[in-house]
């Protein structure tokens, strides 16, 4: 509808007395002008009115028409229900009472629900490519520690980086947290280590500043810091010229080298399983650094790693060579990885989790209160 429809159906919202006057005079002008055409043609009088209101089909046909292409129809009919609504509410109080409250719960119960079923299963990923962006978990019944997401060996990690061929980059991060001691009050906030190419792994790059350097994973050469917008918001006032300070974490003096855009929040508490604690917000990143003897380890298993599926390899594919690479592995090494299996979960449904059937359960149910306070009305 045009500006112009808009205004008709405004004049025949608040001035539809005047509305209908118009509409019958410009009616009976046209009426007229059609029996004096047919008098002219040598009708009489009778015939001519009795011809020129068969080619009309009906003057109130015609209103009823013209009502219609107006919008005063839906104008008037809405306009009536309302009062009729509006009558029976009036009658009944208390009826009136339950119906408003229900549907006030009904409205805001889909409204929350709603937004949390966008933000975890419709609006998608801020990654690049989020659909080619998969966990990859171990596992070993023998363990019965009541799930079975844990995270690999340092060994497992780099095995998989050298043998895969169906990933581009495989990256890891450790839950950690950081105590900031200055600019303000004492806070403790969520961060992680990451080995450096976590960033480029997801597709994300800083607002201010860059991401972490391969040098900046070596022992010694680590003392830098991402942090997130949020921090960098709340605690640094904004300030531009924070890049290249140093600022203290954990007793250390740490550069920032980077400030990442609104909203990134890398990892969630639904990119983590049952059992690993987490920040409700990340928001400091430092680069994982240990001496090569820790890549030899097998004794630990801390990181969680995440990689990208290269561009044709479809899930079954990456899960059947990452199945391979643990079998392997499992013969060359039964003392550390007999048992062992490797699973790959993507992204999207890690966020998700268990949370998916229950929050289409929630929708569906106020859906249905928010449909029955409806029929009640």
């Amino acid at each position: 509808m045009g500006i112009q429809g808009v205004m008709r159906l405004l004049r025949t919202l608040f001035r539809q007395d005047r509305a209908e006057s118009d509409l019958a005079e410009e009616l009976q002008f046209h009426l007229q002008n059609e029996i004096q055409k047919n008098i002219a043609a040598g009708m009489s009088p009778e015939a001519a009115r009795y011809t020129a209101l068969r080619s009309f089909g009906g003057v109130d046909q015609v209103k009823e028409k013209c009502r219609d292409m107006r919008g005063a129809r839906f104008v008037d009919e809405l306009w009536q229900d309302a009062r009729y609504g509006l009558r029976m509410l009036l009658k009944n109080p208390s009826f009136a009472a339950v119906v408003v409250l229900t549907l006030a719960l009904g409205i805001g119960a889909n409204t929350a629900i709603f937004s949390v079923v966008n933000a975890v299963l419709i609006r998608a990923l801020p990654y690049h490519d989020p659909e080619h962006l998969v966990m990859l978990w171990t596992d070993n019944p023998s363990w019965n520690v009541g799930f079975n997401e844990l995270p690999p060996t340092p060994t497992d990690l780099l095995d998989w980086r050298s043998q895969a061929q169906s990933l581009d980059q495989i990256a890891a991060f450790k839950v950690a947290w950081a105590d900031l001691s200055e600019q303000g009050d004492p806070e403790r906030v969520g961060g992680v280590q990451v080995t450096v190419n976590l960033f480029p792994l997801l597709g994300l790059q800083p607002m201010l500043g860059r991401t972490f350097t391969p040098e900046e994973e070596r022992p010694g050469q680590n003392k830098v810091v991402i942090i997130s917008h949020a921090l960098w918001e709340r605690r640094y006032g904004r300030d531009p010229t924070l890049i290249g300070r140093t600022v203290t974490m954990n007793r250390e003096r740490l550069t920032v080298v980077g400030i990442m855009p609104l909203g990134v929040d890398f990892p969630r508490g639904g990119e983590m399983p049952s059992g690993y604690a987490l920040s409700p917000r990340t928001d400091v990143w430092v680069p994982f650094a240990e001496d090569s003897k820790y890549w030899q380890r097998d004794d630990t298993r801390e990181f969680i790693a995440i990689g990208r599926l290269k561009s044709g390899v479809t899930l079954p594919q990456a899960q059947a060579e990452m199945g391979n690479i643990a079998q392997r592995k499992a013969n060359e090494f039964p003392a550390t990885h007999a048992g062992w299996t490797v699973h790959l979960r993507p992204l999207s449904l890690q966020v998700a989790g268990k949370t998916r059937p229950m929050l289409f359960i929630l929708l569906s149910a106020v859906g249905f209160v928010l449909l029955k306070s409806r029929k009640a009305l």
